[in-house]
Order: C-alpha cells, then sequence, then structure tokens
C-alpha cells in the first residue's frame, strides 16, 4: 500500500502525527498527551464499524497522537467486509484521541474495551475522532475489544458464554474458509442441550457443592489474537473457577451437519488426548476419580454424557434428523426422547430465539435473548411462549408441528 499522508484540519489535532497503514508513521512537534507518565508501554485497540459491509476487506488511514503507533503485524491490524481493528501502544494513559479517515467508507460506531466512544465528525474532512484507553500491559491482555459474546443463565456450577459469530466480521482462517454459520447454529444447539443435561442430570449442582464449574462456551470467527479453529464447543470442567488450573478442557470439533467428529481434550496433568468416535473421554478430579464421561456416537455424530453413580445417560443427538445438529437437537434420556431444542441468533438486531420442545411434559418455550449486537452485553431475556400440553389443545397445535416449523419470531420490542 502506497504511502498516505494527509493535512489535518482540525485545528485540536494539529499536533499528531499520521500513522500510513504500510508506510510507517511521520510525526509532527507536539508536547506530550496530557496525562500520560514515563512507563514500560501500554496497549489498546478499537473496532471501527461501517454502515454497511463491502465485498471486500478495507483499510482506512488512522492518526495517533505523539509517541502512540501501531502493533505491527497481521494479527493486530485486521480487516473484514463489516470492520476494521487495530491495536496501538504507547504511554498508559486513559484517554487517547484517535482520528480515522476512510475514503469511501462512512463509520457507523467504534468499539473499544466493550465501551463505545463518542464519535466526532468532521464532514469536510471526511474523518472521524473519538478517544479511547491506552492501559493494557500487552496486546494480548487488550483483546476483549473484539470478542462478542454474552453470559448466559449464571446457573450454578456452571458458566456459559455464547459467541456471536457474524460472517461479515471474519477474519483469518474464518475469512479464507467457508463460512461455518452451520456449525456455529450447531454449537449453540448443543450447548444449551448440554446446560440442560447438567441442571437434570445434577453435575451443575455437584460441581455447585464442590466450588467447581462446569465451563459452556462456543468458537470465536473474528478474533486472529485467538485462532479458534476449526469450528467446535467446550463443554469443560475446572475444579474452580472458570479456567481455573487443573481443569478438563475439551474442543468437539464439529462438521457442516453439527455432528461432532472429535474431542481434542487438554487435561490437566495428562496433557494433550485426542478422542475419536466411541472412545470414551472421562472427565476427572485432580485425585483421579471420574465426575462424567463423554463419548461422540459413532452412528450419527452425537453426544453421549454419563453422569456415573447409576443415574440416565444423556444422547444429544439431531433434532429431526438424527445426524444433523445444525437446525436442531434432541436429548435422549437413557434412550427415551426427553427435550428438543433449536437457536436461531440473529447477529444483526442483536437477537437470540431459543425454542425448546419438553417432550416429557409435552410442553413448549420460546425464549428471546435481546443483546448488543456489536458487543455481546445481554440486555434481557424475555419468553414469548410458554404453552403447556393444555394450551397447544385450545391453541389446535402439536409439538411435531412446532418442531418441524417452529413460530416466527416477533419484532423486537
Amino acid at each position: 500500500m502506497r504511502r498516505l499522508i494527509w493535512r489535518l484540519t482540525v485545528a485540536a489535532m494539529a499536533t499528531v502525527g499520521v500513522v500510513a497503514l504500510g508506510g510507517g508513521t511521520t510525526h509532527a512537534e507536539s508536547a506530550p498527551v496530557a496525562g500520560a507518565v514515563a512507563e514500560a508501554p501500554a496497549y489498546g485497540s478499537f473496532r471501527l464499524i461501517k454502515e454497511r459491509a463491502g465485498t471486500e476487506p478495507g483499510a482506512p488511514e488512522i492518526v495517533l497522537p505523539e509517541g502512540y503507533s501501531l502493533v505491527q503485524g497481521a494479527n493486530y491490524q485486521v480487516a473484514s467486509k463489516l470492520e476494521y481493528y487495530s491495536f496501538i501502544t504507547g504511554p498508559k494513559n486513559t484517554s487517547v484521541p484517535v482520528t480515522v479517515r476512510w475514503p469511501g467508507e462512512r463509520i457507523a460506531s467504534v468499539v473499544s474495551h466493550k465501551t463505545r466512544p463518542a464519535l466526532t465528525r468532521d464532514e469536510a474532512a471526511g474523518t472521524v475522532t473519538f478517544s479511547m484507553p491506552v492501559t493494557s500491559t500487552s496486546a494480548s491482555s487488550a483483546k476483549n475489544t473484539l470478542e462478542v459474546f454474552s453470559y448466559l443463565h449464571r446457573v450454578p456450577g456452571t458458566y456459559f458464554r455464547l459467541e456471536h459469530n457474524d460472517e461479515e466480521r471474519a477474519a483469518g482462517y474464518y475469512a479464507d474458509n467457508p463460512w461455518v454459520g452451520k456449525e456455529s447454529r450447531a454449537a449453540h444447539n448443543q450447548l444449551f442441550a448440554a446446560e440442560a443435561v447438567l441442571i437434570d442430570s445434577g453435575l451443575a449442582a455437584e460441581a455447585k457443592a464442590r466450588g467447581h464449574h462446569w465451563t459452556l462456551m462456543g468458537f470465536e470467527t473474528n478474533n486472529r489474537l485467538h485462532p479458534d479453529n476449526p469450528p467446535h464447543w467446550h463443554l469443560a470442567y475446572y475444579p474452580g473457577a472458570p479456567f481455573s488450573a487443573n481443569g478438563n478442557l475439551p474442543h468437539l470439533w464439529l462438521d457442516p451437519k453439527g455432528r461432532t467428529i472429535k474431542n481434542s481434550m487438554d487435561v490437566a496433568g495428562l496433557g494433550h488426548i485426542n478422542y475419536a468416535p466411541g472412545e470414551v473421554a472421562p472427565v476427572r478430579l485432580m485425585d483421579g476419580s471420574n465426575v462424567a464421561t463423554l463419548t461422540m456416537r459413532t452412528k450419527d455424530g452425537g453426544l453421549d454424557i454419563d453422569p456415573g453413580q447409576g443415574r440416565p445417560v444423556y444422547s444429544i443427538i439431531g433434532g429431526l434428523a438424527r445426524d444433523n445438529l445444525s437446525n436442531a437437537v434432541r436429548v435422549l434420556k437413557d434412550g427415551r426422547p426427553w427435550l428438543w431444542l433449536s437457536t436461531y441468533d440473529n447477529v444483526k438486531t442483536g437477537e437470540l430465539y431459543v425454542h425448546k420442545a419438553d417432550l416429557s411434559a409435552l410442553r413448549w418455550t420460546t425464549l428471546r435473548y435481546n443483546y448488543d449486537a456489536q458487543i455481546g452485553t445481554l440486555k434481557n431475556l424475555e419468553t414469548l411462549a410458554d404453552w403447556s400440553a393444555a394450551d397447544l389443545k385450545a391453541q389446535g397445535r402439536s409439538l411435531p408441528e412446532l418442531m418441524a416449523a417452529p413460530p416466527a419470531p416477533p419484532a423486537a420490542s
């Protein structure tokens, strides 16, 4: 990319340096930014979000104050069809001004560390200016700007984090390969199913009593600082708080039908263990005793969860076709139908729908999680439907009909 240097017309920014992507940094004579102190370099990050996605990724021009610079490397300056994210470094400061010019694009908003800085627009110069913190100790510790996920449910003994993946934000591996929308939905379906199993089986309550946690997570598709591929989901166990030491961390790999094809499991004290379909993967405490076992099913690509102690074995399989978990899943309890579940995540509006059929009580539930579409922060949870068997009969509905075609979601309130 040729070197780009342009003249600022904003008087307040007359003493900043121009960062031309690919062309180095040019600084004007200036005084240090107020509040900056001489110490080890600090780091910060921001995401520029365009009003509309382009057909190809593009890069803006970024202007930083004297003493600040871009963190170099392909993982730190990343373009997608909808966004551009950048990491900067310099003296520690809670409010560093940044000016951006992006010819041909209009910036709708900016995200920096889970907040949206206010934008000042200069239409004549074609620039936007905002202030952001540069306070992290490393670029890696500033990556929360890139993370778009919601914390859900908070059931004692569990930690549930759901990633919201958008094709137009895809970067790295996920931009270079066919889009994984089916795998992402399959991960969501199985995460909610696994949470229901943890609650019903007593595994969540047992973890809570021990001071332990089951951790439910999916995968990210835009974060080049976290190469989170291929598509997978996690049903992990930590003998302490989430992400504490001595954990059991399965990576349950998914194919386009949402079938689990490999369990790449990190086990404290034993290292990395790969399990193939049909092989029993124990989830252990540090004394070697089993908490539960996970077994990938060979015929349909589902997952068996055995809580032990003579309790029922739960099987997560496809919702309609047994070997397709991307649209919906069923959960069998000792081989008998127990639960049906389907999710739909509208990442543009920030609405996650969860349709659930209790096959033993003949009850239908639809939930809507409303979240910040650009950050992931959960706003609220609404119950859109909660129909008993009597309600279904009165409405002339049946669970098979609802499972085949869940009701269309209403407009967000």
